[in-house]
């Protein structure tokens, strides 16, 4: 009985977390041609610092620049670019939204652009307890890592089948200490240490 009520407390949390995020306004990303090698990127509904990055089909980043204003409008042009694929992306505090365009022959192709919203885990540490939630609108999977500072891998699972995916990890019995945890979704590997205190 004790198990099932700190479940039920676990997902309440996640819940909870995850719905104050989906909930709050969005930042959204708008990019046009203005010609065959230039676009215009616009951001608009900022309410937080951005990052924009400009990456490659492989995700090497060749572009970056960090956006704290309500608006922004910037003309990028990609003349230097080669033909294939890239993407635009657009990272708050809890998610990522990308746009994909391609080059042809020289010239922007944005009849393909499509934008995707990747949701970033959210790990909270309170006492002896670190909770660990996302939001996977797509069912992605979440694995999940965690590394005593000699690198030591103290803990792996992963979490799938679930739109609201959520663990509470016990760390009572570890050392004082920092602890890295290594969230793995789709093609995005994110970085989190925690401090035992």
């Amino acid at each position: 009985m004790k198990n099932v009520l700190k479940r039920m407390l676990v997902l309440v949390f996640a819940f909870t977390t995850i719905t104050s995020i989906a909930s709050s306004r969005s930042a959204s990303i708008k990019v046009l041609k203005v010609k065959d090698n230039l676009i215009n990127l616009k951001l608009m509904n900022l309410n937080e610092s951005v990052a924009i990055a400009l990456k490659d089909n492989d995700g090497i980043t060749l572009y970056k620049e960090k956006v704290v204003n309500s608006y922004f409008s910037k003309k990028i042009d990609l003349r230097n670019l080669k033909d294939g694929s890239y993407i635009i992306e657009l990272e708050n505090f809890n998610r990522i939204k990308e746009v994909s365009f391609s080059i042809v022959s020289g010239k922007v192709i944005l009849e393909d652009a499509k934008e995707v919203v990747k949701y970033k885990p959210i790990v909270n540490l309170k006492g002896n307890s670190v909770y660990i939630s996302k939001l996977c609108l797509n069912y992605e999977t979440l694995e999940i890592t965690m590394y005593d500072s000699d690198g030591n891998n103290l803990y792996n699972e992963m979490l799938s089948g679930k739109r609201n995916l959520g663990i509470k990890l016990n760390i009572e019995q570890l050392e004082v200490g920092k602890y890295d945890i290594v969230m793995k979704s789709g093609d995005k590997i994110f970085y989190k240490t925690i401090r035992k205190i």
